[in-house]
């Protein structure tokens, strides 16, 4: 069986009224997990891709390169952003519990260049070329799951 959380305006399903202050604690939550588990996914364009990412002010901060086609389009697209969505979960292969939270937002390049030295030390890529770039997601909706039993 499934919970299902969703925040940000959206309620799950069978669940209607849920009180603002249900909401705000379950956004809580989904930011906390994504706080404490440095892996995810990341899904745009729509390539998918393994990264790791910290959370800094509410904000999902992912290093990439620069000829990637995520930085391109957040580039090109500059303070307006581009659509991302952005998957981070723990779940145990073998009892299939665990969390799994979608985050889609915005994302931008990190153009501070101080910003930027600060996360290429704070982050280390699991694979790929030299992730001498970064980009910011703010996420404005944020769904999760929990499997139980």
């Amino acid at each position: 069986m499934e919970r299902e959380h969703r925040v940000h305006g959206l309620e799950p399903v069978g669940q209607p009224g849920r009180r603002e202050g249900d909401r705000r604690e379950h956004q809580r939550h989904e930011h906390h997990q994504l706080g404490h588990h440095a892996g995810g996914r990341r899904c745009a364009l729509p390539a998918i891709r393994p990264v790791n990412h910290l959370l800094d002010h509410d904000q999902i901060v992912i290093l990439t390169h620069q000829d990637s086609d995520l930085f391109a389009q957040a580039h090109d697209h500059g303070d307006r952003g581009v659509v991302v969505a952005y998957q981070a979960d723990d779940i145990d292969p073998l009892t299939h519990l665990g969390w799994s939270v979608v985050a889609t937002g915005y994302c931008r390049p990190i153009t501070d260049p101080d910003a930027l030295t600060r996360y290429q030390r704070l982050l280390r890529p699991w694979l790929g070329p030299v992730m001498n770039c970064a980009v910011r997601i703010r996420p404005h909706l944020v769904t999760g799951i929990r499997p139980t039993v």
